[in-house]
């Protein structure tokens, strides 16, 4: 082969951002490119000829006769070797020094390759950089490689490896099945035929799966891409992340919104139910008011006993179905609150009226403040059932004594509460009282109800802005006390009996 073709100048390299020289075996400068030139601060004319010994300082001129040449002339080349380059001007420049001889057609010569350490620096701090930043990447940065033969290896990955597989890099760079062992069983086909159908299409690959770590079971998710390499290797680049909290969430979202569903079918079921249950109960209860009105007179005492124990439990049961109907129209969003200033005098007093009846059967004593003359924001209607419920509640159980409603003016608004005289509630009852269908054990007492009143006034209370409160002790009776916003202005004329439920 002519030495021509081979024997390329080193002036062919002055694009290059290293410093090149071309040096005979005997030790003199062939040919040096411009780099070498401002490194060492000589025209190439001056060094061309020149012993290499012109290049060094003398503690690198020594360097290069002592070791560099001695293992050139044994092994063909030396790599990174620091020495220091003399400047023209003094001074030293600090380089990294490659050689490698070569010899064509008898004839050997060596080509010398400087690097600034500077330059060195530089790139190992960009590296540096490029490392840190990958490690803080929030996931797994890794290559993975299968070659002709089918082989699986992992060729790079970074340190998140650890937290994301409690594998280490050594680990996984050891062998892939490290990373497998920690896939869940379940899972680890969907990752392999995702990877397989990968590798056959060259199509990214991507899929979520469990894995299993000491702290507990967790989900990642890998998406890479694949090449093919000129040799058959097929390398994948990618990243695996950590989406447990993210399946977590969606998880949470389904769940909530199978319940949404489920409740709002219930909200249907007993909104229709309670709609079919009072067409013919109302039937009964007018039946058995025509018998009292038109015929009570043919009727015998007992056969009027019955009829009143057919209109109580006709009224109880009413009663009950529309808390029922209440309850679902408010878990369905479709109780309309219509808000007004309304004055709470009027209000208080339709319902002690027609709760007063009720309270003497049990011998209870009604006591509320008229000429209170506060105007509070509020649904006329729904808060006349509010307090109709809670008196009903405390004439129901709180036995025998004084029911006390009060009205005071707070920072916050009005606050209208209604105090028994009854056993009251321990902390374990409170906590369970606004439970739906729950009546702390008043279900095996002659007490009628659902344990549906109070969940429906706490409910309908929220509806207008306010909150309902709850003091009690055992042996010192229950407060309820409803929080109303207050309005300064003249209030709306109620009429007659539009309080009630």
């Amino acid at each position: 082969m002519p030495e021509a073709a081979i024997r390329i100048p080193a002036h062919h390299f002055d694009d290059l951002p290293c410093a090149v020289a071309v040096v005979s075996d005997g030790g003199r400068l062939m040919d040096v490119n411009l780099r070498l030139t401002d490194m060492v601060g000589r025209p190439r004319e001056a060094l061309l000829g020149q012993p290499v010994n012109r290049l060094f300082s003398q503690a690198g001129a020594l360097l290069y006769h002592t070791y560099v040449a001695p293992q050139v002339a044994l092994h063909g080349r030396v790599d990174e070797v620091s020495v220091s380059l003399s400047h023209a001007h003094g001074g030293l420049v600090d380089v990294l020094f490659g050689a490698q001889r070569e010899v064509v057609a008898g004839a050997g010569w060596v080509r010398c390759v400087f690097l600034p350490l500077q330059a060195r620096k530089q790139l190992e701090q960009q590296l540096l950089t490029a490392k840190r930043v990958a490690d803080a990447v929030p996931g797994v940065l890794f290559q993975f490689e299968q070659d002709r033969l089918g082989r699986l290896a992992l060729t790079y990955t970074t340190d998140a490896i650890q937290g994301l597989f409690e594998v280490s890099p050594t680990q996984a760079f050891r062998s892939v099945r490290a990373v497998w062992r920690r896939l869940h069983r379940a899972d680890a086909r969907l990752v392999w035929v995702a990877w397989r159908a990968s590798a056959g299409a060259l199509k990214p690959w991507s899929c979520e799966f469990r894995v299993r770590l000491s702290a507990g079971e967790g989900w990642r998710e890998v998406h890479a891409s694949p090449r093919r390499e000129p040799d058959g290797r097929v390398i994948w680049s990618g990243c695996v992340t950590d989406v447990t909290e993210r399946k977590r969430m969606e998880g949470a979202l389904r769940d909530k919104a199978a319940a949404e569903q489920a409740n709002q079918a219930k909200s249907a079921f007993l909104s229709r139910l309670s709609h079919e249950l009072r067409t013919p109960l109302n039937g009964i209860l007018g039946f058995s008011q025509l018998l009292r009105g038109h015929d009570a007179s043919n009727l015998r005492e007992d056969q009027l006993k019955k009829l009143n124990f057919i209109e109580v439990a006709g009224s109880n049961l009413l009663k009950q179905i529309n808390e029922v109907l209440d309850i679902s129209r408010i878990e369905a969003g479709h109780i309309q609150m219509v808000m007004a200033s309304v004055p709470l005098d009027t209000v208080i007093a339709e319902a002690v009226q027609l709760i007063e009846p009720m309270a003497a059967q049990r011998g209870a004593t009604l006591v509320w403040p008229p000429g209170a003359d506060v105007i509070v924001r509020a649904d006329v209607q729904r808060l006349g059932q509010v307090l109709l419920n809670l008196l009903s509640n405390a004439v129901k159980y709180g036995g025998a004594g004084i029911i006390k409603v009060e009205v005071v003016r707070t920072s916050r608004g009005v606050d209208l509460s209604v105090q028994d005289q009854g056993p009251g509630l321990s902390a374990a009852q409170q906590a369970q009282l606004f439970q739906p269908f729950n009546r702390l054990g008043a279900e095996r007492g002659a007490v009628e109800g659902v344990g549906l009143g109070l969940v429906i006034t706490r409910s309908l209370v929220e509806l207008m802005g306010g909150q309902l409160r709850l003091e009690s002790e055992p042996g010192r009776g229950c407060r309820f006390t409803v929080e109303l916003l207050a309005v300064d202005e003249e209030p709306v004329t109620l009429i007659p009996g539009d309080a009630r439920s």
